[in-house]
């Protein structure tokens, strides 16, 4: 990238570069001094996983008040706050919360579509210093949430809204992020320097370990979430109102048998669905829906920029890799008087949506990431050269120190991620034992609880663990 260099940048006379130098070092103050979005998420991230739900939502609750409607990190925090408003069985709350990030998502997603690399003063900083916009698989989870809480809060037609939502928002995020995707290989094309530098270190920006979930990282398509695929079956399976119903039931659950073909209780839905004309026969049913785990978040990667000029101090780039987190419950065992022993089984991989969608974005996010940098050095330079003209040593001296300071902060890769979401969302069901008491178990037997279910025909029992059994948190609904 040394070519880059002989662009005439340093043909400038010394006089113009003088006048620019005081801007640009106003400007490194100004923006130096980053830090990532996993130390701030830090204590959070303990008390979630330790199961003390109260604490970690007085934090995110914080957050999201210190960063109103307009802060860089108001959308990962409103849906943090949300998701463990939730866990915590605050479902009204949740709700709300979910609602306001809901819009903040919207319109978000709207500005992105307005612009090709989101850039301005943060190309001189880090991307971390831009709106976090939420990416396609928090869209989708946004309304799949909000379809359980209303379910659990007995609001059935408002569950209708949200899985229309967001089947809706699937096909416009497809498109959008295609869009987006092409246009921003296009601008970045634009430099070739730039561009020689993505392929230079290609290799060192995608040793993602996916042997876990390859089967379901291939089966997936982009930005689909097979696991809200599955709730848009079911409901509309327990809930038809008319043969058009029973068809879009019969529909998704195809899908999600083909997204999880050894999951015995989606087939059995499917086999449901598929032999109903205009009103299903659901025979009484407990469904187990378990959350398990932590999805993956973002670790910071740096990596060196091949230029070698002898007027830079510090030449650097960083970016985001995922990190999977392998502790978790691995399924939970269903029994009761009367019925065969059932286990969870995988609907969705978590980390395989994620690694998708990540994988799609990463020749962007290391363009953008060798752009800031090429940005930054530039700016860099021209204080340096600025500095010497003063033919002062200690003013060559400081002005040196600075700006490799400068450059070594802001080199920080965005690693704002939903932290909250599970590894894997797993389902089993079983026949309405006559007791209505059903018991669940770890598969180690270090952990066993019975519950007596609410009335109904057809209950949902919604568990989540992030961790361990000491995170359990169980709740159920009606469906029937």
């Amino acid at each position: 990238m040394s070519e880059y260099w002989n662009s005439g940048m340093m043909e400038e006379k010394p006089r113009t570069v003088q006048r620019t130098v005081p801007a640009i070092l106003c400007a490194l103050v100004f923006l130096s001094g980053c830090t990532t979005y996993d130390d701030q998420v830090k204590e959070v991230r303990n008390h979630y996983l330790a199961g003390n739900y109260e604490l970690a939502q007085q934090l995110t609750a914080e957050e999201v008040e210190s960063s109103g409607d307009s802060g860089t990190d108001a959308l990962i925090w409103q849906l943090e706050n949300a998701a463990i408003l939730r866990t915590a069985g605050k479902f009204p709350e949740s709700s709300q919360a979910f609602e306001q990030a809901r819009t903040l998502y919207t319109k978000l997603l709207d500005e992105a579509k307005l612009k090709i690399v989101r850039g301005g003063a943060a190309m001189l900083s880090t991307p971390a210093n831009l709106p976090y916009y939420g990416t396609g698989y928090d869209g989708i989870m946004i309304d799949t949430y909000q379809t359980l809480n209303a379910l659990q809060l007995g609001k059935l037609d408002e569950a209708r809204v949200n899985i229309t939502r967001s089947y809706l928002l699937q096909q416009e995020i497809v498109q959008a992020n295609a869009d987006r995707i092409e246009k921003e290989k296009a601008e970045l094309a634009k430099d070739a320097n730039t561009q020689r530098s993505i392929e230079r270190n290609k290799g060192l920006t995608d040793q993602t370990d996916t042997s876990a979930f390859d089967n379901e990282l291939n089966a997936y398509s982009d930005y689909v979430n097979p696991f809200a695929v599955y709730l848009d079956g079911l409901y509309h399976l327990t809930q038809a109102l008319d043969s058009s119903d029973v068809e879009r039931a019969r529909k998704s659950l195809e899908r999600a048998s083909a997204f999880a073909p050894n999951n015995q209780a989606v087939s059995n839905d499917l086999a449901i669905a598929s032999s109903a004309v205009s009103s299903p026969t659901i025979p009484p049913a407990v469904y187990v829906l378990f959350e398990t785990g932590m999805a993956p978040s973002l670790d910071q990667v740096r990596i060196d920029i091949p230029i070698i000029i002898t007027a830079v101090s510090y030449v650097g780039v960083s970016f985001p890799k995922l990190h999977f987190h392998h502790e978790c419950i691995p399924f939970l065992l269903l029994q009761a008087t009367g019925n065969q022993q059932q286990k969870t089984e995988r609907v969705v991989s978590m980390d395989a949506v994620i690694t998708r969608e990540f994988k799609n974005n990463l020749p962007s996010i290391l363009g953008k990431a060798i752009a800031s940098a090429v940005a930054k050095t530039i700016a860099a330079t021209a204080a340096n050269l600025a500095a010497e003209q003063a033919n002062n040593e200690w003013v060559t001296l400081a002005t040196r120190i600075s700006t490799a300071a400068y450059q070594l902060a802001t080199n920080v890769a965005d690693t704002r991620s939903w932290q909250t979401l599970p590894k894997e969302i797993q389902l089993a069901r079983m026949e309405m034992p006559k007791d209505r008491i059903v018991q669940l178990s770890t598969p180690d037997g270090t952990w066993r609880q019975e519950v007596s279910l609410i009335p109904g025909d057809v209950i949902v029992l919604y568990v989540k663990s992030p961790l361990s059994a000491t995170t359990l948190s169980i709740n159920q609904f009606k469906l029937k």
